[in-house]
């Protein structure tokens, strides 16, 4: 079980190298560019009005201080961002492309000298359905009926050994890429 956790912890803090490379360091960029509009399709037009109306509003002594309507745009967009999750391979590769990481596989795998990228994906892949077993499904074998026994699915020790060490390193490569 701890290992299974060490796996789901090491997918969260590449979850979190992700974000913040989209809401802390590129923020502004990505917007200039129009790169968020892609990730933020279905953003409330609502919210943004709510926040446009808001920003009218004086405060402070005298009525004088406005608050900054770009500002609580932005922290409206990252708590939606943080609401996405871009562990999927098609959705880390496009939130590695928006911030300038084009091909992040086929980096990787340029990087650890292979020729073939989907080896890369098809781990990264796996990995992630694991996790998501493990996260969603509490690691209860899938049965079309109600089972009268629940079963768990079992992972070999040595797999998630080597699933963590992999994605210990991709991490590590992601964040060299990303800043």
């Amino acid at each position: 079980i701890l290992l299974q956790h060490a796996l789901v912890m090491m997918l969260a803090a590449v979850d979190k190298t992700l974000h913040q490379a989209t809401t802390a360091k590129n923020f502004v960029q990505l917007l200039k560019l129009g790169k968020l509009d892609d990730l933020m399709k279905n953003f409330p037009i609502s919210e943004t009005y709510g926040i446009a109306m808001e920003s009218r509003i004086r405060r402070g002594h005298g009525g004088k201080k406005k608050p900054r309507p770009a500002n609580m745009i932005r922290e409206a967009v990252s708590a939606k961002l943080y609401e996405l999750s871009f562990l999927g391979t098609n959705n880390l590769e496009g939130i590695c492309a928006a911030n300038g990481a084009k091909r992040i596989f086929s980096a990787y795998a340029k990087h650890l000298e292979r020729k073939s990228v989907e080896p890369l994906r098809n781990q990264w892949s796996s990995i992630y359905k694991k996790r998501n077993e493990i996260v969603h499904e509490c690691n209860i074998v899938r049965t079309k009926i109600s089972p009268k026994k629940i079963r768990f699915i079992t992972f070999d020790p040595l797999e998630l050994r080597r699933d963590i060490d992999f994605v210990e390193k991709f991490g590590k490569f992601l964040t060299s890429k990303l800043g």
